[in-house]
């Protein structure tokens, strides 16, 4: 992909691969501003129902605005290759900063302090819904009260985004902690 184009988007370098996609920093020609391209594995949107939700998916993290919340600008198809164009955050990522050395319980407990805030700042971003029994209906699997059951993707909200960047970062934090904790114990102190 280096040195192609997705759409204005003039892809520079890969930065980063996981599970889902490849990221790479790309140059936004229109704005001239460097910014992060993920592109999605093939086949990973293989129908319109499934564009839909990761649009709908991307149009909620672009409402998000906190220093502790990438920002999301695009989401498209190109060249039949589908791709997330975001803020490019400077820096280690967490995964490579833990694999070159453990997190001490400082640094532990100031990326959670980061990661509430950002999390905060994500729940009172979101329209709230006056019904408390609101929320339960908008996680899937979750009786709706109507005799049905939530049909989950399609109805993603904003709060079941932020649940799940909530789980993923705080299982990474309790896993550091458990590692570190381990690490402790076999080498005595």
């Amino acid at each position: 992909m280096v040195g192609q184009r997705l759409g204005h988007y003039l892809i520079t370098e890969q930065i980063g691969a996981g599970g889902m996609g490849v990221v790479y920093r790309a140059r936004d020609e229109r704005l001239d501003r460097d910014v992060a391209v993920k592109v999605l594995p093939i086949g990973s949107v293989s129908d319109e129902a499934a564009r839909k939700r990761l649009r709908k998916e991307a149009l909620a993290l672009s409402r998000l605005n906190h220093p502790n919340i990438e920002t999301v600008y695009d989401f498209d198809t190109q060249q039949n290759v589908d791709f997330l164009v975001a803020e490019l955050i400077p820096g280690v990522s967490l995964d490579h900063k833990v694999a070159a050395d453990p997190l001490s319980e400082k640094e532990i407990v100031h990326l959670g302090a980061q990661v509430a805030l950002g999390l905060e700042a994500a729940d009172d971003q979101r329209p709230h819904d006056p019904d408390p029994a609101g929320d339960l209906r908008d996680h899937p699997g979750v009786d709706d009260g109507k005799g049905g059951v939530d049909g989950g993707a399609d109805d993603l909200t904003d709060a079941d985004l932020a649940d799940r960047v909530a789980e993923v970062v705080l299982v990474e934090l309790a896993l550091e902690l458990g590692r570190k904790a381990k690490r402790e114990a076999v080498n005595g102190g």
